[in-house]
């Protein structure tokens, strides 16, 4: 009986071993729970972490966009934009525009194509200062390729409010394999 019983444990305990083996990841994206719905990834640039590998990441696109709902309008003074750690060429031609309806919107900055950093710690953000356009919308795009960024924040004139778009509602023009969610509290998204 005690030699079953042994080898019963034994088996047991390999048992468990190959399904920690089956479980552990092998790069730096699995083990992370994978994105359904674009708000949850969208989510990951207004969560507050600069410095998180990336805040989202939409697929390659004729247009790939990302934006962010303030739920009410402000003189907008500056929109600072942290970069993906790699690749921060893909932003190099980043435009930002502005809506008060989600319908309707106004183009606010197209960036020069030099490179811009801040998803790393000790490297510089983008900085756009707006002069004090009113949105309730900021919406951030490229051509022709993927949008990853690490985090955006909208700060509005007269200081005091601080970053308006942290951890408010966000939504991004697809998902990519690369997407995975930031935060284990990330918003659900509304039923459709």
């Amino acid at each position: 009986f005690a030699a079953a019983k042994t080898e019963y444990l034994k088996s047991l305990e390999n048992s468990w071993l190959e399904s920690l083996k089956a479980k552990k990841p092998t790069n730096r994206r699995q083990g992370r729970q994978k994105v359904t719905h674009p708000e949850q990834d969208a989510y990951g640039a207004v969560n507050g972490n600069r410095y998180d590998r990336t805040g989202f990441q939409t697929s390659k696109q004729k247009i790939a966009w990302w934006q962010v709902d303030l739920q009410k309008s402000y003189p907008i003074s500056v929109i600072l934009v942290a970069n993906h750690q790699r690749d921060q060429q893909k932003a190099a031609k980043l435009e930002i525009l502005l809506s008060l309806d989600g319908k309707n919107w106004t183009r606010a900055y197209t960036h020069d194509g030099t490179k811009f950093y801040g998803g790393k710690k000790k490297t510089k953000p983008l900085i756009v200062k707006l002069g004090g356009q009113s949105a309730r919308y900021v919406r951030l795009q490229v051509h022709n390729e993927v949008l990853h960024l690490n985090e955006v924040e909208v700060y509005p004139q007269g200081g005091g409010k601080g970053n308006v778009a942290l951890k408010k509602p966000a939504t991004q023009s697809s998902i990519s394999k690369g997407s995975t969610l930031s935060l284990a509290t990330v918003p659900k998204p509304k039923a459709t």
